[in-house]
């Protein structure tokens, strides 16, 4: 089946055939982006999503046993398959990729957990020790089960191109910040535009990009609407000088933004990852986030800004201190205080830019490399195959 050339093992025969649920953005960023050569990646029929859609459509909400879990039927549909975040319960060779926690949504995970431990499955990566941390705080409620989860779990960060080897910054004219996010309340919009707009009376030298479509997630911004929009568009529309902004913009030129940007923007209540981030650093642009979630991985004060804010501990998992309504408030308050002070700081001390920009790419350089993440799953799905 295989050959060893150079140390590594060489495909023999035919591509074999990886087989995912879903094709959409979270799987192109993990999985199919860091696709060997030697796999076919196919979209396989989900009967279990179909059941689902339609629990979801009748009930507004998702099914406490077939949302996230797959199962082949006994079908050859692929050689293996690799998930993000959903659990397979059939016999054939799986891999899961987990954002937060695996099984994911899904209050039956006694079943769910033994096919983790399972045979079958043959490896499982955690995007960020963060989410690690609270699958470890999950596992502890199976003991049986713990160590044998644990033993396959590795780190594998979401790798990300490289778009510039080095930023080339003109300080004397206006210093753009880019801020890309659906959900503008979600990823602490609101208080970045108030902030900005107060650092505009004391700073003239800033310009301010945002791209949303201003989605609701109602995780985090359950207490906002259609009124609260149109005041922030109508703030907006108050500053065109310094402020442009964009319903939606498609990947390939939001990459051209952040390439005539100086600075990113993510200053996320809850994320948990923030490709928005990587897409930045690797246009040569710092980045401003908050110090929660697993922001601290791939952000810093070296290679851009982080904002000091109360964190709290919740099921294994570093969060934004926001468990009451009175926390939130003032959490809300003291990052928009953050993020004027920030945004004053690099107003008047703009030199600092290009050394965190540096930075900033040698974090892509070092710990999102597509080829090595490519060399990783390669080396998972060779073992799988050469055991079948």
């Amino acid at each position: 089946m295989f050959t060893k050339i150079d140390g590594d093992l060489q495909m023999n025969s035919n591509k074999f055939v990886l087989g995912l649920n879903s094709l959409e953005y979270n799987e192109r960023r993990n999985i199919i982006v860091p696709s060997p050569a030697f796999v076919d990646v196919k979209k396989v029929l989900d009967l279990m999503k179909i059941v689902d859609f339609v629990y979801f459509k009748i009930f507004k909400k998702n099914h406490p046993y077939f949302h996230n879990v797959y199962c082949d039927w006994g079908i050859k549909r692929a050689d293996l398959f690799h998930f993000y975040n959903a659990v397979s319960l059939g016999k054939r060779p799986w891999f899961v990729t987990f954002e937060n926690e695996t099984p994911r949504h899904n209050p039956r995970a006694r079943k769910l957990y033994e096919k983790l431990a399972g045979d079958a499955c043959k490896g499982i990566f955690a995007m960020t020790q963060n989410a690690y941390n609270i699958e470890v705080e999950l596992l502890n409620n199976f003991p049986d089960l713990k160590e044998k989860i644990l033993s396959k779990i590795s780190l594998l960060a979401p790798p990300q191109k490289l778009h510039v080897a080095q930023k080339e910054f003109d300080l004397s004219k206006k210093i753009h910040f880019t801020f890309v996010g659906g959900a503008f309340f979600h990823k602490g919009g609101k208080e970045m535009l108030l902030a900005f707009i107060r650092a505009l009376s004391e700073a003239k030298n800033i310009h301010l990009n945002i791209v949303s479509s201003f989605a609701f997630t109602f995780w985090y911004d359950s207490e906002y609407g259609n009124q609260d929009i149109e005041e922030m568009k109508n703030l907006m529309a108050e500053h065109t000088d310094n402020i442009s902004y964009f319903p939606y913009l498609a990947n390939e030129e939001i990459i051209t933004l952040f390439k005539k940007s100086h600075v990113g923007l993510l200053p996320s209540f809850g994320e948990t990852y923030g490709y928005s981030v990587l897409e930045a650093q690797s246009c040569g642009c710092p980045v401003i986030t908050t110090n929660a979630w697993a922001f601290s991985e791939f952000n810093s004060n070296e290679a851009g800004w982080i904002l000091d804010l109360p964190t709290a501990i919740v099921n294994g998992g570093l969060r934004c201190d926001i468990g009451t309504a009175d926390k939130k408030l003032a959490y809300s308050k003291l990052m928009t205080e953050k993020l004027y002070e920030t945004f004053l700081e690099i107003a008047r001390n703009p030199e600092c830019i290009p050394k965190k920009s540096e930075k900033a790419i040698q974090n892509i350089r070092d710990n999102h490399d597509v080829e090595k993440n490519k060399k990783i799953l390669s080396e998972h799905y060779q073992k799988a195959l050469e055991r079948q």
